[in-house]
């Protein structure tokens, strides 16, 4: 017993010293999750400090002995948020976290599996990029990819060969989904925020500054016309929309809509195209994997956590591998937002529409 307590007591001191104060800024902090995400109170206090000494266990006991400021009201808290679970009398860390050597290893086994997806799906990409310029709409053709195709219909692809689940809201959580974290950060970090209205939904991909993005996101009563009088009419009729959304050129004098809309029907090339490239990404993805080895190697809790991670960075991989290749270009309000203007949030947004 002695050798045991001794052993944990080296176990604690360890992770303090590996744990010091660590900074949100040096991981990505990923949610693929509905509801209110929970990056803010990861990044509050030294909250993060806590969930990363509760990685492989402690009591709160062993927590004293490690001298570490924290409160009842802390702990309760990171319950709260599903960060923390607790078994009997010690405390876990409830997401995946891979330090740097594991996150390395990781990425680096995503490259490898994006570089021999993408001779699968680069013609398509191209096809879609050609249909986009065809109806002068080229400078989208990033966010319908990213967006709209890897970070969107790909889920409902993994979905349907039931490797994961929807995620429905919880009344009883604050989020619902998966949360995960992964020491250094990557060059590339963009997102996607979309606002529906039954069959009607228009998506922007988010990572342009706020001071060009922020009356979008502040007008949510106008936003919720403009996705009514595009249901009910396919353009847009309500003047109040047309004088708040003028500046951004997503709609003509006319009312008409200039950006993508995405008819998801077979008859809609957009649609097929997108749907044809997420399909041989689900399949070569599971294909090339071989997730009970990668559950093992990362500690993983099940299928469904082990894809919803490892595909997010063989996305990011398969995104850096496409604009390495000058397959597509990053938009200049994503790319160079000091020399964006205000009309460039056109070419982050898209609308879809369910027939």
């Amino acid at each position: 017993m002695k050798t045991k307590i001794l052993f944990l007591l080296s176990l604690v001191l360890l992770l303090v010293d590996i744990y010091g104060q660590p900074n949100a800024n040096d991981f990505d902090l990923i949610c693929y999750c509905s509801g209110e995400t929970p990056h803010s109170v990861v990044s509050y206090d030294n909250n993060l400090q806590l969930i990363l000494l509760f990685k492989n266990g402690l009591t709160l006991k062993q927590l004293d002995s490690l001298q570490i400021s924290y409160t009842k009201s802390q702990i309760k808290l990171l319950k709260l948020y599903n960060l923390l679970r607790q078994e009997n009398k010690v405390l876990y860390s409830n997401i995946a976290i891979l330090e740097n050597e594991n996150s390395v290893e990781l990425r680096e086994y995503s490259r490898s599996i994006a570089e021999k997806i993408l001779p699968f799906v680069e013609t398509d990409i191209l096809e879609l990029n050609e249909h986009l310029s065809s109806i002068n709409r080229s400078k989208n053709a990033f966010s319908i990819t990213f967006s709209y195709v890897l970070d969107g219909l790909i889920w409902k692809e993994f979905e349907a060969k039931g490797i994961t689940k929807p995620i429905e809201n919880n009344e009883n959580s604050p989020w619902t989904g998966h949360f995960w974290m992964l020491e250094s950060k990557r060059s590339l970090g963009f997102g996607t925020n979309s606002y529906s209205d039954s069959t009607v939904t228009i998506a922007i991909t988010n990572g342009a500054p706020y001071q060009l993005t922020k009356s979008f996101y502040k007008e949510r009563e106008i936003r919720k016309l403009l996705l009514n009088d595009i249901k009910l009419y396919n353009k847009v009729i309500d003047e109040r929309v047309l004088r708040t959304f003028e500046e951004f050129k997503i709609i003509d004098s006319n009312g008409e809509i200039t950006i993508p809309i995405i008819y998801e029907n077979n008859q809609n090339e957009l649609y097929s195209l997108s749907k044809r490239i997420s399909r041989q990404i689900c399949n070569k993805t599971l294909d090339l994997i071989v997730l009970d080895e990668i559950i093992e190697k990362y500690n993983f809790s099940d299928n469904e956590q082990a894809i919803i991670v490892l595909y997010h960075e063989i996305m990011w991989e398969l995104l850096e591998i496409i604009l390495e290749k000058g397959i597509m270009e990053i938009p200049i309000i994503l790319k160079e937002p000091e020399q964006a203007e205000v009309q460039n949030i056109s070419d982050i947004l898209y609308i879809i529409k369910k027939d």
